[in-house]
């Protein structure tokens, strides 16, 4: 039998699925947009690779140059309807990331520093010279399937 309080425990079901979906769907986004950005990076010379295994973890984006080695983290947010591209710039300050809406966070900067960590370590144990990867934080405020661009590089501040 089908009950108000079924139905409202369903509905919240429903909604919490699909607001998850939207989310998954709005990463895989911002991460195949930047796959195809830095696949043009070939063209130069460059290594590109995309989600690589770690020992539990995958670093979304890994570019080997003539410049060095960079391990690239990828976040997606949706960014306001009215929000034109200057709108939706993301500003770094070297510590925390400064948001169109007027918040701070450090969303993603710990992420892309240890997988940056983690891929110097593993690059420098199988080649036995020392590597220093350059981790990478992209921002990806969308709308309406147009994506705009915020890459912060990360210096390693020992």
């Amino acid at each position: 039998m089908i009950t108000l309080p079924n139905v409202v425990i369903s509905g919240r079901r429903l909604l919490k699925t699909q607001t998850l979906y939207k989310r998954y769907k709005l990463g895989f986004e911002g991460e195949r947009f930047t796959g195809e950005l830095l696949n043009q990076l070939m063209k130069d010379g460059c290594e590109v690779f995309h989600d690589v295994p770690m020992e539990g973890y995958n670093v979304d984006h890994v570019v080997v140059a003539k410049q060095g080695v960079f391990a690239i983290e990828t976040k997606t947010r949706r960014k306001r309807k009215d929000a034109g591209r200057e709108k939706a710039q993301v500003r770094f300050d070297g510590k925390m990331l400064h948001w169109p809406d007027g918040s701070r966070n450090d969303y993603g900067i710990q992420n892309a520093v240890d997988r940056a960590a983690g891929l110097s370590q593993l690059l420098s144990d199988t080649t036995g010279e020392p590597v220093q990867a350059v981790p990478v934080l992209e921002h990806f405020p969308s709308n309406l399937g147009r994506l705009i661009c915020t890459c912060v590089v990360l210096s390693v501040r020992s």
